[in-house]
């Protein structure tokens, strides 16, 4: 009896040889897609989880020194009524005091100090650059206020008399103020709309009570919210991350960078809504994952969105009354050391060892 060939003319060897080569390759890359899965993505993991949790704590003490450099302000505005360095008649005083001082601190948009009879001096900054004051005082029985505008230090430009019903003793700050237990205590309202410019933001309200007349008085400091978000727009950690400030409920105050967020008007028109409102996936995917969650802090999360796998950290931010997240996320890709490329001669070499 004769052995039949192999088809194609091969001998029985050389088909032995072919069919070891091909186990021999379809089981080095198993062993390479398994390598793939149980090492190198694991690997890739943990260097994004260092990174993000390392780069989002950064993060919030850059976020926190925002809030604290107005909080620091508010102090000493408070220590300087106290010690009466300052007062409400007198306007160029005032403003020889605080117009250096806030110059040197562009983040806080105006100063309001008020009395609990109703006055009010604000020194405010608008985008053109000449200082204005608004002067309130409902003793005189006219529901009107005085505006200044400022050419310098000692230059009035204009005064303008408008009506107004305003009354500082039914604003959030001040109320917010006064019902403080401490008097070295410092109240944050919650967003909402400056009356003097109609921009969303939060104030910080400090209360004290004169050593000589034996009045209260408020003293609030503006932090717009657009100010905010374009510093958290600047804020990176990798090439392709996106930081912002959060409400607990998910509206967001500080904006991340996006290509949505192009300018000031973007940042201002998505303002107190959520990202799911701005079409902004990607973070409402993150936001939603971690609310479903139980909103856990300083915990690493993966998750999906935008067909890409995103990592993302929550921290909160403690502003005494109010209580704020930031969120940090970024494309898991961003943390992978190697090109696609470079990526599978590493795991090819690795199983070949």
């Amino acid at each position: 009896m004769r052995l039949e060939l192999p088809r194609g003319g091969r001998s029985l060897r050389q088909d032995l040889i072919w069919r070891t080569w091909l186990l021999v390759t379809l089981t080095f890359v198993a062993f390479a897609i398994a390598a793939y899965f149980t090492v190198f993505l694991p690997m890739v993991d943990q260097l994004a989880a260092s990174a993000i949790r390392q780069g989002s704590h950064v993060a919030r003490e850059q976020i926190e020194g925002v809030f604290a450099q107005i909080d620091r302000v508010a102090n000493d505005v408070r220590e300087w009524g106290r010690n009466r360095n300052y007062n409400l008649e007198d306007v160029w005083q005032f403003n020889h005091l605080f117009i250096p001082f806030l110059s040197r601190r562009p983040r806080i948009a105006s100063l309001m100090v008020a009395e609990n009879s109703g006055r009010e001096l604000m020194l405010l900054k608008p985008p053109d650059g000449a200082w204005q004051n608004r002067i309130t005082d409902p003793r005189q029985g006219e529901r009107r206020q005085q505006w200044l505008q400022w050419r310098d230090f000692n230059t009035l430009r204009a005064e303008e008399w408008r009506d107004s019903d305003y009354d500082p003793r039914s604003r959030p700050w001040y109320r917010g103020a006064m019902a403080l237990e401490r008097e070295d205590g410092l109240y944050w309202t919650d967003p909402y709309l400056f009356s003097s410019t109609r921009d969303p933001g939060i104030t910080a309200a400090v209360r004290w009570r004169d050593p000589v007349n034996l009045h209260d008085y408020v003293a609030a400091l503006d932090l717009k919210l657009l100010d905010l978000s374009r510093f958290t727009r600047e804020l990176t950690i990798s090439p392709n991350s996106r930081v912002a400030v959060i409400l607990p409920d998910g509206r967001l105050l500080g904006l991340p960078r996006h290509p949505g967020a192009r300018d000031d008007a973007d940042l201002k028109g998505g303002m107190l809504k959520t990202a799911a409102e701005l079409g902004f996936s990607y973070l409402a995917k993150g936001i939603e994952h971690w609310q479903q969650a139980g909103m856990p802090s300083d915990r690493v999360h993966f998750y999906s969105g935008d067909g890409k796998t995103w990592v993302s950290y929550f921290l909160p931010v403690d502003l005494r009354n109010q209580k704020l997240f930031i969120v940090v996320m970024a494309p898991r890709s961003d943390f992978i050391p190697l090109s696609p490329r470079d990526s599978l001669v590493f795991v090819v070499l690795f199983a070949g060892t």
